[in-house]
């Protein structure tokens, strides 16, 4: 069974089910890729709280992590804000965590509700959309995030 992450756009448009490939192939397209890097979506251990169906484990993350140091993989790692455990302080702690965590990367990204996904129908049914065709601005950035966060001001 799928993640099961209301926001995402993918399973929307996709489907609930995994898109699999034989091993074979996998293996074939590593070994013919000139530049190795390894990317990883990394996930706040309170936003944890807001992916059902998940196989999370946030006080293995370090150790998983270090493993990958110890066979030469480096981390991209991703995370986003504004789940509704998210409290103001979740932004230090998790610049903390990447920093911690030796991450090669990070991006950081503002949960935002897409149309079709179930957090956008979540949202617009608690009155927490900002604005229900956020997507039709040209200006859609300065607006971000288009929906009232629970924890924090949208500041």
């Amino acid at each position: 069974m799928p993640y099961r992450c209301d926001f995402c756009s993918v399973r929307t448009f996709f489907g609930d089910t995994f898109r699999l490939r034989p091993l074979e192939d996998g293996v074939s397209e590593v070994k013919g890729i000139r530049h190795r890097l390894v990317m990883l979506t990394m996930i706040t251990s309170s936003g944890i709280r807001d992916i059902r169906g998940n196989s999370f484990r946030p006080s293995q993350y370090m150790e998983v992590i270090n493993s990958l140091h110890r066979n030469g993989i480096a981390i991209w790692a991703s995370f986003i804000f504004g789940f509704d455990h998210d409290d103001p302080l979740v932004f230090e702690r998790t610049v903390e965590f990447a920093i911690k965590a030796k991450a090669l990367s990070a991006v950081f990204a503002l949960l935002t509700p897409y149309p079709g996904t179930e957090f956008y129908n979540r949202m617009k049914a608690e009155g927490r959309l900002t604005d229900e065709r956020w997507w039709l601005r040209d200006d859609q950035q300065e607006h971000a995030p288009h929906f009232e966060p629970m924890r924090m001001s949208r500041q």
